[in-house]
Order: C-alpha cells, then sequence, then structure tokens
C-alpha cells in the first residue's frame, strides 16, 4: 500500500510501487522528496531537483536540524554515488557474502575506462600514528585452505604488442614525486622495522608451530615460466639503480641464526646452468673443477666452486 502524489491529485499507486512521489513537469516540487523527522526536527532527507538527470542526495541534519553533509550523492547522468563520511567508517559490511564488491569478474570483465578502477588518496599527519591505505587480513582455518589476502594479475591479449606488463608496482619516496619538499629520512634509532623499503616481506611462526620435512618457507617466489619466444632479456630479478652509489646489491643482517648457506642449488640445479661440473683450472691440475657461469657486457667468466 502507499500514495502516488502528481501535480493535480493524489492516484491510486500499482501493485508493485510503496511509495511514488511524481513532481510531473512542474518546477514546484523539487525539494523534499522523503523526509524523516525526530519529533518536529529533520534528521534525514532524500531529495532531486526536478530537473532532467537531476542528482539525488541523501542529507543528513543533526539534533538541531542544521543540515550536516550529504552523505550519499547518486549522480543523475550515469549513476555514479558518492560517499562523504566526515569521521566514522564510511561502509560497513556484515553477515557472510561470498563477495564484499563486485565490479566484474575473470569471465565477464568490465569496460575499464578510465586510468584507476579504485582510487585511494589520502594524508596522514598525525606523529607516530600508523597509517594504512588497504588493511587485509585472512585466518584460515580449515586444511588446506589457501590465504591471499591481495591478488592482482594482468594480461595482454593484443597481437599488435605492448611495450609494458607489470602485475603491481610498489614504492617508496621521500618527498613527493615531481616535488620539490625537503624531506628527510631518520635514523633507524634502534628499531629493526625502521627504514625506507618499497616492499616488506615476512615470514613467521610461533615457537610451538611445526614446519614439516619436505615442505618449504620463503619470503619470496620469484618463479618464471615464459613458454613463448622470448629474443629480448629475461631475468629472475631485474635490479637497476641510479643517482647515489648503493652500498651494496643486497645487504645482510641477523639478530640470531644468519643463513646456512649463501646460495643453494639443489639436485635438479646440479648439472644446470649456472652451475658448470667441470672446465675450471684453479687448482692446476687440469680443467675439473666445476664453476658458476657470470656474464660482464660480452665477456664470459666463471666463478670456481671448490669443494670442502
Amino acid at each position: 500500500m502507499g500514495f502516488s502524489q502528481n501535480d493535480a491529485a493524489f492516484v491510486q499507486p500499482n501493485d508493485d510501487v510503496y511509495v511514488d512521489i511524481d513532481s510531473g513537469t512542474s518546477t514546484t516540487y523539487k525539494e523534499a522528496a522523503l523526509r524523516f523527522r525526530h519529533g518536529s526536527v529533520t534528521r534525514w532527507q532524500i531529495e532531486k531537483d526536478n530537473v532532467a538527470n537531476a542528482d539525488l542526495y541523501i542529507r543528513r541534519y543533526n539534533s538541531s536540524g542544521v543540515l550536516q553533509d550529504s552523505p550519499i550523492k547518486i549522480n543523475g547522468a550515469d549513476g555514479g554515488m558518492t560517499h562523504t563520511c566526515a569521521a566514522q567508517t564510511a561502509l560497513t559490511f556484515a553477515g557472510t557474502p561470498s563477495k564484499i564488491i563486485s565490479a566484474g569478474s575473470y569471465a565477464s570483465k568490465l569496460a575499464h575506462a578510465g586510468n584507476e578502477m579504485i582510487t585511494l588518496a589520502a594524508t596522514g599527519s598525525t606523529a607516530s600514528t600508523f597509517y594504512l591505505g588497504i588493511g587485509s587480513y585472512i585466518t584460515v582455518t580449515g586444511e588446506d585452505s589457501w590465504g591471499f589476502p591481495l591478488c592482482t594479475l594482468v594480461e595482454s591479449t593484443d597481437t599488435t604488442g605492448v611495450s609494458k606488463l607489470q602485475g603491481m608496482q610498489s614504492m617508496a619516496f621521500l618527498g613527493t614525486v615531481g616535488g620539490s619538499e625537503a624531506a628527510h629520512l631518520k635514523t633507524l634509532g634502534g628499531d629493526a622495522t625502521a627504514g625506507m623499503y618499497a616492499g616488506w616481506f615476512k615470514v613467521g611462526a610461533n615457537s610451538n608451530c611445526v614446519c614439516d620435512s619436505g615442505s618449504r618457507v620463503a619470503a619470496i617466489w620469484v618463479d618464471n615460466q615464459m613458454s613463448g619466444t622470448v629474443s629480448g632479456e629475461e631475468y629472475g630479478i631485474f635490479a637497476t639503480t641510479g643517482a647515489s652509489v648503493p652500498d651494496a646489491f643486497i645487504g645482510f643482517e641477523t639478530s640470531s641464526s644468519g643463513w646456512s648457506q649463501l646460495f643453494y642449488f639443489d639436485s635438479t640445479m646440479a648439472s644446470t646452468q649456472p652451475v658448470v661440473t667441470s672446465g675450471c683450472n684453479v687448482s692446476g691440475a687440469g680443467a675439473s673443477e666445476a664453476y658458476l657461469k657470470v656474464l660482464v657486457d660480452t665477456t664470459q667468466y666463471g666463478i670456481p666452486l671448490i669443494a670442502i
């Protein structure tokens, strides 16, 4: 049951319409479409101007009936929504949804018209405060459950070719990119977690946890699977530098145990490049020692491997 209002009179609504507010072609009815009061004080109001493609607003008022903001605006031209929230959580989900936010799927992708599908841009100015742009926390409790707090994939199907295809960009920049701010990085001050890093990758376990024999743990897994023709360069890790000269390519520091080996080549790599099982003659007993291949520009070198 409901009502319908137009310029002339009330009319009986259709069975599937609860509230039908029709201001016709007049501009007289142009503000309050639906108003929620507490006593005589307006607390919420849903409104739109009586013009074509006008925006729809859901406005919030304080206990005195004074307009606070327009927390939700739905664009009349394309249906886009803006949610403004000054101090509280802007959007909260509850229950057990299979997908909290869905924008297309792998099988049915959205036509991406802009540069960014999701934009998060903010400032943090409070001293000694930890700021998170995105916090993703997953606890798996089932046997053989997989947890991927962040999963990204970029693909190219263009047969003409692309010059850039990167699954992720992660940067830390002192100052602003292209700016001139005189920002500085403070000393570590005994804090092992302090410093400037584009990415921090860590694995850990409680003291009573167990990793079975035959399991594997690594802070980073680098995997190449280029099954097509690669006529250009291909690396597991590509490192570049400019401006200042880094102290080293890799820096090592430990609080307890160190590393058992600098490199480990398992049985699948024991006789596979860059390991060469013979051909080096450091000991003078003939070219019988193994070595690691190292290419410097166009000259091939070898680092001798002496069994101990």
